[in-house]
């Protein structure tokens, strides 16, 4: 189960603009993505998986990840588990 990290550098262009760039974790199994978190730069932490696709805020990728271009982007699943800590903003109430 291959756990990934990787930033995007640039701002999300809508009413929430300001929290600035993000940091995209995934957690991968057999192929499926399982989840996905966004860590902002401002803080906010948005997290989507297979009972929570979207929402208001955003949705998890429909498309597989593909394994040789997130190659470079894998991390182990304390690295995950340690930098995606804390409660999502998207699933408050």
């Amino acid at each position: 189960m291959p756990f990934y990290r990787r930033a995007w550098g640039e701002s999300r262009g809508d009413e929430h603009n300001d929290w600035g760039s993000a940091v995209y974790y995934c957690w991968v199994h057999e192929g499926v993505l399982e989840q996905q978190v966004e860590r902002y730069e401002t803080g906010v932490l948005l997290a989507y998986d297979r009972h929570h696709r979207e929402d208001q805020y955003g949705r998890m990728a429909s498309e597989p990840l593909d394994a040789d271009e997130w190659a470079p982007f894998e991390v182990d699943l304390d690295t995950f588990q340690r930098e995606t800590q804390g409660q999502p903003f998207n699933r408050n109430g």
